[in-house]
């Protein structure tokens, strides 16, 4: 049978008589319980449950309280719940009564209520405040399986809040990752983050896969702040600055682009460093436009350091039965021209309408296909590296056609 035994009854069978021990109620469970008059002890043993005043519980197998110094130390792998419902599993805890305190040198694991996991080498939890501090080797893990790591973090329970530094933030949602290469990262001096927003001072955000030795990306956005507010989907800059090669080469006041939950908003999509040997290095900067629930452009420029700019745009438009894309790009041409760089802009056209036939039919299904290219040169999409919906690099012939495709319900017809 388990026993239970209340602190106030401890304190006569002792026959302490610390007012200050009465004003503190402990409830004590265990199934074993052993006193020890000489040390001013208690020993527990065996499903130990503790909770205070303000409902915290720890859980043990073998804790010890001494009345003198009104602590409490467990043996052992220990977990706690905390009135705020946080979750904590470590070992060798120590709960000073007195002054409010629960901290273990040992690691833990700390869960929120969003199912966010830190892992910390120790911790020190303020009841009174429903607080935590941790320093060292600090990870956490979100419920979208981003991994942020600290050296020093302080969580305010009561306000959902993270308040940290020396931050190192690896991005891993699928919406991030236009290749699969990448690897998206933000490191900052100090990050203040809550439920709808987070701030991040001297930032550094890049997409570029990490280099081993330090080396610097070769792009990056470094700003003074960051902000984002996740109400808004909105990530927002201070004092940005864009760098190649750790090389300043933009520079903006204020700074803003939706985040990657937002599927349909205008603004900057994610850049792009290029290099070939023909056209030098460069960047690619895209920008969306939501033209509409049922239309929306690309506009992709392509800025090379010693060449002229090329600028793609790609329309789309979304009918009852029918879909259109129009790709389009145009360049001056060469800065120097000689005998393999030829004069004279460069630029390309193409389009298809894709219309779906018969929808209303259950017997019939057909498609109808309306295909129009042009490029004025036919080494052109190989030079300026051209991947789009409608045209690729290795493009050689163009196609004008119409096609044209009918099925009846016993698929026995087909024309082109």
């Amino acid at each position: 049978m388990t026993n239970k035994i209340n602190i106030f009854f401890l304190i006569l069978i002792f026959s302490f008589t610390s007012t200050k021990l009465l004003a503190e109620d402990l409830n004590i469970n265990a199934e074993i319980i052993k006193l020890d008059k000489k040390n001013n002890t208690i020993v527990l043993k065996k499903n130990v449950l503790v909770k205070d005043e303000k409902l915290n519980e720890i859980q043990a197998t073998e804790a010890i309280y001494n009345k003198n110094t009104q602590t409490l130390k467990t043996i052992g792998k220990t977990k706690i719940k905390t009135s705020e419902g946080y979750l904590l599993d470590s070992k060798n805890i120590i709960f000073d009564n007195i002054k409010g305190e629960i901290l273990s040198y040992n690691n833990a694991e700390i869960i929120d209520k969003e199912g966010n996991k830190i892992s910390s080498q120790m911790f020190k939890y303020d009841k009174n405040n429903n607080l935590f501090f941790s320093k060292g080797d600090i990870e956490l893990l979100d419920k979208n399986k981003n991994i942020y790591k600290f050296s020093e973090i302080y969580i305010n329970e009561k306000e959902q809040k993270i308040v940290g530094s020396d931050i190192k933030v690896f991005l891993e949602q699928d919406n991030f990752k236009i290749d699969q290469e990448n690897d998206t990262r933000i490191f900052a001096n100090s990050v203040s983050t809550s439920k709808d927003k987070s701030e991040l001072s001297k930032g550094i955000l890049t997409f570029c896969k990490y280099r081993e030795n330090g080396k610097c990306p070769p792009w990056s956005i470094q700003a003074r702040k960051i902000n984002h507010d996740v109400e808004k989907k909105t990530i927002y800059y201070t004092n940005a600055v864009l760098k190649i090669y750790d090389v300043p080469v933009l520079f903006t006041p204020k700074f803003a682009h939706p985040d990657p939950s937002v599927k349909r908003r205008s603004g900057f999509l994610i850049p792009e460093l290029v290099n070939n040997s023909t056209l030098g290095s460069g960047l690619i900067a895209p920008y969306f436009v939501n033209l509409g629930p049922d239309r929306d452009i690309t506009l992709t420029p392509k800025l090379y350091v010693n060449e002229n700019p090329l600028m793609l745009t790609e329309y789309r438009r979304d009918f009852e039965n029918s879909f259109l894309i129009v790709d389009a790009g145009y360049t001056e041409g060469y800065k120097r021209k000689n005998n393999k760089k030829t004069a004279g802009g460069r630029n390309h056209l193409f389009s298809r309408l894709n219309v779906d036939l018969f929808s209303d039919n259950e017997n019939l299904d057909g498609s109808l296909e309306f295909n129009f290219q042009k490029a004025s040169n036919h080494t052109y999409f190989k030079i300026y590296d051209i991947n789009t919906a409608l045209a690729e690099k290795d493009k050689k012939i163009l196609e004008n056609n119409i096609n044209f495709e009918l099925n009846s319900e016993d698929d026995f017809l087909t024309a082109e």
